[in-house]
């Protein structure tokens, strides 16, 4: 089971940046299945996993912003 509170008090408030990185998230989620036409577009797919995917080829050449994205 995963707790879903407990009865520690917050020392630094609420969790800002956890909830940016959520929201981050949740819009390059959206941006992905909208550009791909809900991922049944195969050209558009491969297309988007080659340009801000880490392919492996492509790191070892150089590319080491794909790992970011």
């Amino acid at each position: 089971m995963f707790p879903i509170r407990d009865d520690t008090q917050r020392i630094h408030g609420k969790p800002y940046v956890n909830y940016i990185l959520i929201l981050i998230n949740v819009v390059v989620f959206v941006w992905e299945i909208s550009s791909t036409d809900f991922l049944s577009n195969e050209s558009k797919v491969e297309n988007l996993f080659i340009t801000y995917g880490a392919v492996p080829e492509f790191v070892l050449k150089g590319d080491y912003v794909t790992l970011l994205t």
